[in-house]
């Protein structure tokens, strides 16, 4: 009976050592499952966050950009004339940092702007207008002169201005991001730039160029409507420098015994445009 005992001792003792074992595992088990699961539900996160940016990236992309400007209005204004343009180009490349990551009411971004460089042409029509009152002479008015003095010059007046670090504020809204269809890419954004620039004035006369070179304080105001890589724009700009004058103050005696009292060491020059560009995202 003893032996019976201890027989059915030891088959309990070793079952129980068993069945231990076996919850042992069933528990180690089911941890591992856990820690799987989590696993996998981090991973889930991670993928869904990087699908959430990638969707951000294609509406807010990168912040390069290249525009091509044309200015359908320019001008210059000096001693009292307003040299209307002929023609006036421009190229500019330039970055925005936009913030958040997030935007704000998943729509909105604020940021600065950073115009590396800009450079613009313009070329003057023969022409210009004088906003310094009456004419001098009622037969020979102080216009007509200057028509028949600006003649003489072949190539006319140019101006070319060469800009760099320009720098200033950007906001940006997407007000369609949460639309599943094409039109969450559209976005308005709004921006200024202060712009140190180098100026240089170009003119010919008797088939002699002469130049003059300033520092110019130039700024610009736009917006623009953007699709996905491309955008459409409009900018004003406006400044000023203080170039050397290249017009000889005997220049003013014209024929007439009228001594105009005309400082030819310098002359502030001002400047205004309206373009409107086409800018490349990438």
């Amino acid at each position: 009976m003893k032996k019976i005992s201890f027989a059915l001792f030891l088959l309990l003792t070793v079952a129980n050592v068993m069945f231990a074992q076996e919850v042992d595992s069933i528990a180690e088990l089911k941890q591992q499952l856990i820690d799987l699961r989590n696993r996998l539900d981090a991973q889930e996160q991670i993928n869904n966050n990087l699908l959430e940016k990638k969707n951000r990236d294609k509406i807010w992309g990168k912040g390069r950009y290249t525009n091509l400007a044309y200015g359908v209005s320019a001008c210059a204004k000096q001693d009292g004339f307003k040299f209307n343009s002929d023609w006036n180009f421009s190229l500019a490349k330039g970055t925005s940092y936009l913030f958040p990551n997030k935007p704000f009411f998943n729509m909105l971004k604020v940021g600065f702007d950073i115009r590396w460089f800009e450079i613009s042409a313009t070329k003057y029509k023969s022409n210009s207008n004088y906003s310094g009152g009456s004419s001098w002479y009622p037969d020979y008015g102080y216009d007509d002169w200057y028509d028949d003095w600006y003649d003489d010059y072949e190539i006319g007046h140019y101006d070319v201005h060469i800009g760099a670090f320009g720098i200033g504020p950007v906001v940006s809204v997407a007000p369609f991001s949460s639309f599943n269809n094409g039109l969450r890419f559209l976005r308005a954004t709004l921006y200024f730039h202060y712009q140190p620039t180098i100026g240089l004035h170009v003119m010919s006369e008797d088939g002699e160029v002469e130049g003059s070179m300033a520092y110019c304080n130039m700024m610009d105001f736009g917006g623009k409507i953007q699709w996905r890589w491309i955008a459409l724009g409009v900018e004003g700009k406006w400044g000023s420098g203080k170039f050397s004058s290249l017009v000889d103050s005997d220049d003013f005696d014209y024929d007439y015994d009228y001594d105009y009292d005309y400082d030819s060491s310098s002359t502030k020059r001002k400047f205004s445009s309206t373009r409107l560009y086409i800018s490349f995202t990438f």
